[in-house]
């Protein structure tokens, strides 16, 4: 767990503001922090394209705008 938490922060911190509003996701921090579930879910929907699992990791793929 601790391993993927890692490999998380590392992709994360590659990411920058240009990248999350290519993706229009600055919406995210109104979202996430309000705590609605259906708020949340919404977001990951339009976000999100797929996730894929591996034996050690797993990799988020986010929709290309």
């Amino acid at each position: 767990m601790i391993k993927e938490i890692a490999l998380l922060e590392e992709e994360l911190a590659g990411v920058n503001e240009e990248d999350m509003h290519r993706h229009s996701m600055g919406d995210y921090y109104d979202v996430f922090p309000a705590g609605n579930i259906m708020g949340r879910k919404a977001w990951l929907q339009k976000h999100i394209e797929k996730i894929v699992v591996y034996p050690e990791n797993f990799v988020v793929v986010f929709r290309d705008y």
